[in-house]
């Protein structure tokens, strides 16, 4: 059978090796990329046949036609956005494209945006009857302090439209988060913000593709490793059968109707059992190579519902997979007969995926090198800036125990 020619248009976002990865172990797969960095690490595969390179300094209509140019001149079968920001790209040339490519089933625009803000989805949640932690929406729904009085403590703040964990933050006391909405003008600056108690539980994740609201195929991870920064993505995974984050996912996207891939957080709580939904994740997430491993290859799915082909039976395992950031400690772990993640094979790692394609890996850390050496060089002038929450830390405030995810 020919293979399959895939363009991803957003190949400089950090899942495009990702993807790039999980089409090639199909070798049924040949990946061509855009990106607007000439030098991505993702560039650097073995997977990637061909790299086509516009300036980062267009407008995003320009890029939607770099696309459009890209797609007429070059043999591609099917168009494959990673990220939400590749979403949108694609979606506003999408009647133009398809004359020319195949694409994968997407939610339209105003879905998307929905789904990738967390308050909105709360709202949407809510009118749907998905169970959520006890949530509060800042500030339309805290119109004075007493309202904080409302939900359990501690409280997660949580910014509506930030992914990866970035710029939670936890309170242990609602006088602390009183005094810190009050005095720190850039919170109501920034825009609105997901108020969560911070319930005790197992973390959970369903990762999905959909047509129309419907499961086409999907796999339900428990994380009970985390990596830093706190709240952030899921580093150790157990893949499992649950059928309870499955009800609650298909009830989600049911209602929304929708269309692609999709990574779900949910939280089964500690005190009542009752599984909750935390937040989604509307593109694909970085554990993807997790479930590849476990016998759903999401990307690659995603192609044949692009070109209409029946999608084979999945073989799904239930496996435990690991980040190269503590898949090599868990090795360790193994051998010592200590291991914090049961079923633990090298084999199942992201690791594993990097030692199999080394070039990206080694083009990262020799950019980074290069970068320091060029900063020593400078004698430390110009120190950029350490990144973070989008306002300062308030007294009071921590980043307790991780909230374990996937995205």
């Amino acid at each position: 059978m020919k293979a399959i020619s895939v363009l991803i248009p957003d190949g400089e976002h950090p899942l495009a090796l990702r993807v790039v990865r999980s089409l090639g172990f199909t070798h049924r797969v040949t990946v061509d990329l855009l990106t607007c960095e000439r030098w991505p690490s993702s560039r650097f595969s073995r997977f990637c046949r061909h790299c086509h390179f516009t300036t980062r300094r267009i407008t995003d209509g320009d890029r939607g036609h770099a696309i459009l140019d890209t797609v007429t001149a070059a043999p591609v079968d099917v168009l494959l956005p990673v990220s939400v920001e590749g979403i949108r790209l694609v979606l506003a040339e999408q009647q133009a494209l398809m004359h020319h490519v195949a694409i994968p089933p997407l939610p339209d625009l105003a879905t998307l945006d929905m789904a990738n803000d967390k308050a909105a989805l709360c709202r949407f949640a809510r009118r749907c009857n998905v169970p959520l932690p006890p949530s509060l929406l800042f500030p339309d729904e805290v119109s004075d302090s007493g309202a904080l009085l409302h939900l359990a403590y501690p409280i997660l703040l949580k910014p509506a439209t930030l992914d990866g964990g970035r710029g939670f933050q936890l309170f242990r006391d609602s006088q602390t988060l009183s005094t810190f909405l009050a005095t720190n003008p850039g919170v109501r600056a920034a825009g609105r913000y997901v108020l969560q108690s911070y319930l005790a539980g197992s973390d959970f994740g369903l990762n999905v593709l959909c047509r129309n609201g419907e499961i086409l195929a999907f796999t339900v991870q428990k994380n009970p490793l985390s990596v830093s920064p706190p709240f952030g993505p899921a580093a150790g995974i157990h893949f499992v059968t649950d059928a309870e984050p499955l009800e609650i996912g298909t009830r989600l996207l049911s209602a929304l109707r929708w269309n692609g891939v999709a990574n779900l957080d949910m939280l089964r709580c500690a005190a009542t059992g009752e599984m909750l939904l935390l937040e989604m994740n509307p593109r694909y997430w970085r554990t993807l190579l997790g479930s590849v491993y476990a016998g759903v290859n999401f990307p690659y799915l995603a192609c044949l519902a692009a070109l209409d082909r029946p999608l084979p039976p999945t073989d799904y395992r239930t496996i435990a997979y690991a980040e190269k950031s503590v898949a090599l400690r868990e090795a360790l772990r193994m051998v010592a007969g200590r291991t914090l993640l049961p079923g633990f094979r090298l084999k199942n790692t992201s690791m594993s995926a990097a030692l199999k394609d080394p070039l990206p890996g080694l083009a990262y850390y020799g950019t980074r090198l290069l970068s320091r050496c060029r900063h020593l060089h400078r004698g430390g002038r110009g120190e950029s800036k350490a990144s973070g929450a989008p306002f300062p830390c308030a007294t009071g405030t921590e980043a307790a125990s991780p909230r374990k995810r996937a995205s």
